[in-house]
């Protein structure tokens, strides 16, 4: 004869790796929401009246991350390919005297595109130390990334 295993239809009150994410409403084997998930507060029953409460604010969480995310996009789509120079006085070699930071790409970034982006969403070889054509990815959220052009080109320091 075959168990029949009942199901309980909960609430998430928190991010549960294998189960789902705040307010996400799913089924669970009775035994586990009983025992283990509703006393240690990580679960309500999805007949439990905060249970409407936290699902509809768990609704208005996921819209506003949705919108996040296409602002996120866009920013993406407008600085994904840019073209930015950076000129420092360089030796005939083609050292710089000095490099070019995260800063200085920044800014130059926030004058051509017109977007503030932090340091730590700039991936590459930074300080850049020689002149030359760089590509620099930046991370803007976890699977959104664009690329950038950088041209470093040289003032000789030398001339008169």
């Amino acid at each position: 004869m075959k168990k029949i295993h009942k199901k309980l239809e909960i609430v998430l009150l928190e991010n549960l790796e294998g189960l789902g994410q705040k307010g996400d409403k799913i089924e669970v084997a009775k035994g586990y929401a009983i025992n283990y998930l509703i006393p240690k507060k990580m679960a309500i029953l999805s007949s439990d009246p905060r249970a409407m409460v936290i699902l509809r604010e768990a609704e208005k969480e996921k819209e506003k991350r949705q919108r996040e995310i296409e602002e996120i996009n866009q920013i993406a789509q407008r600085i994904d390919g840019l073209k930015i120079e950076i000129q420092g006085k360089a030796g005939q070699t083609g050292k710089l005297f000095g490099s070019v930071t995260k800063k200085d790409v920044l800014k130059e970034i926030e004058k051509s595109a017109k977007v503030k982006l932090e340091k730590a969403e700039i991936i590459g070889d930074l300080p850049i130390k020689k002149i030359g054509d760089y590509k620099l990815k930046i991370k803007l959220a976890t699977g959104i990334e664009s690329e950038i052009n950088l041209k470093v080109s040289g003032i000789n320091k030398n001339k008169k």
